[in-house]
C-alpha cells in the first residue's frame, strides 16, 4: 500500500544544529553570540553537514517587517512539508521514538528546484520553531511532517550601555 507523495516539491537546503559542538552561555543557556562592535552579532553555532531534502512549500509570510523602536524586524514565516519516507531514507527518524530528527533551531538556508536551480536563499536563514507529524492514516501509517520556520531578528554585537 502506498504512503502518498509530495505535490509540487522543491529541495530544502537544511542546516541541522549540532548541540554537541555549539558553545552555550552558562547563564542564559543559549548559543554564544560573537560580535565585532560594528553590527549584529552572529551565534557561534555548530551545524551538521548541509542536507538537500524534498519538501512541499507552504508559504505564510514573506519579507514582512514588524515595527520596533529600533526599526523594522523581519517577520517571515514558511512551512515545509516533508515525507517520512524521505526522512527515513536519510536516517532522520529516531529508531527508538519514531520522532523526526529535524528540531527547533535547525536552519533553512535556501530552496531549490528539483534540478538544483536556486529559487530562494535565506540569509542568514529561517529557523525551525516547530516540528510535528501531520499526515496520519494514509495507507495505515504516518506519512508527513510539517516544519515551521521563522525569521530571527539579529542581536546587536555590543550592549548599548
Amino acid at each position: 500500500m502506498t504512503r502518498g507523495r509530495l505535490l509540487f516539491w522543491f529541495l530544502a537546503d537544511l542546516r541541522r544544529r549540532d548541540p554537541q559542538k555549539t558553545r552555550y552561555d552558562p547563564d542564559f543557556r543559549e548559543s554564544v553570540v560573537v560580535g565585532n562592535n560594528e553590527g549584529p552579532g552572529t551565534p557561534d553555532r555548530a551545524e551538521h553537514p548541509a542536507l538537500l531534502l524534498p519538501c512541499q512549500v507552504e508559504p505564510e509570510r514573506d519579507d514582512e517587517q514588524r515595527p520596533t523602536p529600533a526599526g523594522g524586524a523581519p517577520a517571515s514565516r514558511l512551512g515545509l512539508v516533508f515525507h517520512f519516507a524521505d526522512l527515513e531514507r536519510r536516517g532522520l527518524v529516531d529508531p527508538d521514538t519514531g520522532a523526526p530528527l529535524l528540531r527547533a533551531g535547525d536552519r533553512l538556508a535556501g530552496l531549490y528546484t528539483r534540478t538544483g536551480g536556486l529559487v530562494r536563499r535565506f540569509v542568514p536563514g529561517l529557523y525551525a520553531v516547530e516540528v510535528r507529524s501531520i499526515g496520519w492514516g494514509l495507507g495505515g501509517t504516518r506519512n508527513l511532517a510539517l516544519v515551521l520556520f521563522h525569521d530571527r531578528p539579529q542581536a546587536a554585537g555590543r550592549s548599548m550601555g
